[in-house]
């Protein structure tokens, strides 16, 4: 094997491993923002409204039951 061709080869180990290392962290990544949002249009009675988005949660070997739960009581508070 030549010097250039290992360097491909090392390469693209490097990013396959880096790709799986990703692929089992990303679930654990979750994130929380929080935004106020007036408007005068808004009738009063939807102050102290909470409206969740929650998007790319995958039940699974990764996200467990236990996981969505504690998901849900984050939201929840």
């Amino acid at each position: 094997m030549n010097h250039n061709t290992f360097k491909y080869v090392l390469l693209l180990l490097m990013m396959f491993s880096q790709g799986c290392c990703y692929c089992m962290l990303e679930p654990e990544l979750w994130t929380v923002r929080e935004f106020e949002f007036k408007d005068e249009d808004i009738p009063d009675s939807f102050n102290d409204m909470k409206i969740v988005f929650i998007s790319e949660v995958h039940l699974g070997s990764n996200i467990t039951e236990e996981k969505i739960a504690y998901l849900v009581e984050t939201v929840n508070q």
